[in-house]
């Protein structure tokens, strides 16, 4: 069974001979998709601009970071063993947190993704090349959509503070906001807004708006509808702790 996977559709793109379509953060609504809310930071807006959108607190934090011997690594299209890296870093972070982990699906996704070249990684290390925060990004050209973020603090070993940690990560995001920029991007997603009120919180104290986009699968054959309800009972047994 042939499956098609559309990011940023902004149409009703054809399925061509694929029976199963899947959309993320599509800008239109179709059936069966789901609506969600994210935050859009507008690119063609000026440096000034952008950080003067951004709240105190976070202006304070990107100073503080400024001071540090901070490097930022972008990896446009990261290896095969960079992603290995990556997924044991967001791997460790996740279970410290509770959070769903980076799987072989998820790991081969992004395999897929960087050979078409929708994939871009980046990190920000230490003096000492310790990794204190990792960002992923699905990417098109136009936008750039936070996908994964992990940081340090899953580390017990590790000897920088919650507070470093902090402000590295707040200073990753906000050069990855003037990277993409100046690629020439029109769009950084914030990568959907939750229901918890502080993460919500974080992600607005950036700037930019809250949108609507919706995300789904569309099924265009009978077994890819069966496929379709397969899942969705394995993910709510999941959910269900059985």
């Amino acid at each position: 069974m042939e499956i098609q996977h559309i990011y940023f559709a902004d149409y009703e793109a054809l399925p061509s001979k694929a029976q199963l379509v899947g959309y993320t953060y599509a800008l239109k609504q179709r059936r069966f998709l789901k609506e969600l809310k994210t935050v859009w930071i507008d690119l063609t807006e000026n440096k000034e601009i952008l950080f003067g959108q951004l709240s105190k607190r976070n202006q304070a934090k990107l100073r503080r970071a400024e001071k540090e011997r901070l490097k930022v690594i972008v990896q446009e299209k990261p290896n095969d063993a960079e992603l290995l890296e990556f997924q044991k870093y967001y791997n460790q972070f996740a279970r410290s947190k509770n959070i769903y982990t980076c799987n072989y699906f998820h790991y081969k996704t992004m395999q897929l993704l960087r050979e078409q070249g929708g994939l871009t990684l980046t990190k920000i290390i230490t003096e000492q090349e310790k990794t204190l925060c990792y960002r992923l990004y699905i990417v098109d050209g136009k936008t750039a959509m936070s996908l994964y973020v992990a940081t340090a603090q899953h580390n017990q070993n590790n000897e920088h503070n919650r507070q470093a940690i902090n402000y590295a990560n707040r200073y990753l995001w906000w050069r990855n906001i003037l990277y993409f920029k100046n690629q020439g991007y029109d769009i950084y997603d914030v990568g959907g807004l939750t229901d918890v009120p502080s993460i919500q919180e974080f992600k607005q104290s950036f700037g930019g708006q809250i949108v609507n986009v919706y995300s789904g699968y569309i099924s265009y054959s009978v077994i890819s509808n069966l496929v379709l309800k397969i899942r969705d009972f394995r993910f709510y047994k999941v959910r269900k702790g059985s």
